[in-house]
């Protein structure tokens, strides 16, 4: 079990033999605050613990100096990890680590795995490099590559704000957001895990890690999967088709909110001037209508239509399809797969245009589906 105290004297026992020396020499051998340290048991994954398929790990210098830490206590539950971490990359940055020293942010690791490379969960620690005003399109940018390969989980891990000089808070804010927006993101709080005043030791300088601390860093990375795996969130068995047009929220537009608001009215029993338009467009109305109905359910009100919201309406949202003037992320994720297939230029800005719909065909009749220019589910 774990331990912890003042060392006297400690023998290291390793595969070649053993090693005795004094607390303070432990010390300085492995660079800690004091003798007094605490030991934790590292296991594999339980043997009745669900299948995980590959991950990719995308960090920068934070990531970099945990590597030693993350494959002594992350990869014996977690063996199939391409890990990539590299000093000054990214979230989104071409010009943020020199060609000669590695690829520089989360896009251009991203575009360069192979088919056979494509994660089935993706963790991106990244973020202190960047501009906070712009984190919300970059997290847009990499969420929708991912998607484009079809990754079953996207885990963001957010920033510490110990250093006031940037506004992390920010970042994080858009981290929260993708969370919010995309049913297949999840966000691991270390900003709340390591901000305790006592925790001040595990930082050399409110962002980079101490001996200490990278070990704190791999152990909170390494529960926190544990507790996705215990969800079912990465485990093999979790649905690796990424839901189309979920949720719905504020500004989505399309046949998916027509069907929303079309349940609504029956649901609440709207009338007159109560009812909702089945104009597609979700606005502040049906936001207003989906939060009435989470509160008489007793979901979580926020307004936004998610699956259980959907799932209360009796809607299925495997009918769902998206076509021209629709807004969704969605459409983003569509737009960036479009691109990559098809080798040709389209805006990822979750707007369903003309020409959205002409690259559709072209991808549809090359695939040998009917040329509808309509993302359904058998397109999607």
């Amino acid at each position: 079990g774990d331990w912890g105290g003042y060392a006297v004297q400690v023998t290291v026992t390793g595969t070649t033999g053993a090693v005795k020396m004094s607390g303070w020499e432990f010390r300085t051998a492995l660079d800690l605050p004091s003798p007094w340290f605490g030991v934790t048991p590292i296991f594999g994954a339980p043997l009745d613990a669900g299948a995980v398929g590959a991950m990719l790990f995308v960090g920068d210098s934070v990531g970099e100096s945990i590597a030693t830490e993350f494959s002594a206590i992350v990869t014996p539950a977690y063996p199939s990890i391409n890990f990539q971490a590299i000093l000054n990359r990214c979230m989104v940055g071409p010009a943020c680590v020199t060609p000669d020293k590695g690829l520089p942010d989360a896009l251009a690791v991203i575009n360069s795995l192979t088919p056979e490379q494509f994660p089935s969960i993706a963790m991106i620690q990244l973020g202190y490099n960047d501009d906070p005003s712009t984190m919300s399109s970059d997290v847009t940018q990499v969420v929708n590559a991912l998607n484009s390969r079809n990754v079953q989980r996207i885990v963001f891990i957010n920033l510490s704000t110990r250093r006031t000089s940037q506004n992390y808070a920010l970042s994080n804010a858009a981290f929260a957001t993708a969370a919010t927006t995309n049913p297949n993101v999840s966000v691991l709080d270390w900003n709340a895990a390591s901000s305790a005043a006592s925790q001040s030791r595990w930082f050399r300088d409110d962002v980079h890690l101490t001996t200490t601390g990278r070990a704190e860093f791999a152990l909170f990375l390494r529960n926190q999967l544990d507790a996705l795996r215990t969800q079912g969130l990465i485990t093999a068995n979790a649905s690796n088709v990424l839901p189309l047009a979920m949720p719905l929220i504020t500004g989505n537009r399309g046949a998916p909110v027509s069907t929303l608001q079309k349940a609504l009215n029956t649901a609440l029993g709207l009338k007159k001037k109560q009812k909702l338009s089945t104009d597609g467009n979700f606005g502040k109305g049906t936001a207003t209508a989906v939060a009435k109905l989470e509160e008489l359910k007793g979901l979580p009100i926020d307004g936004i239509a998610d699956a259980a919201v959907l799932a209360a309406l009796g809607i299925d949202s495997t009918t769902f399809s998206l076509g021209l003037k629709s807004h969704h992320t969605s459409v983003a994720a569509a737009q960036t797969a479009l691109s990559r297939v098809l080798a040709v230029k389209i805006k990822a800005d979750g707007i369903f245009g003309s020409g959205t719909a002409t690259q559709l065909k072209k991808f549809q009749k090359t695939v040998g589906l009917k040329q509808t220019g309509v993302i359904d589910r058998t397109t999607w």
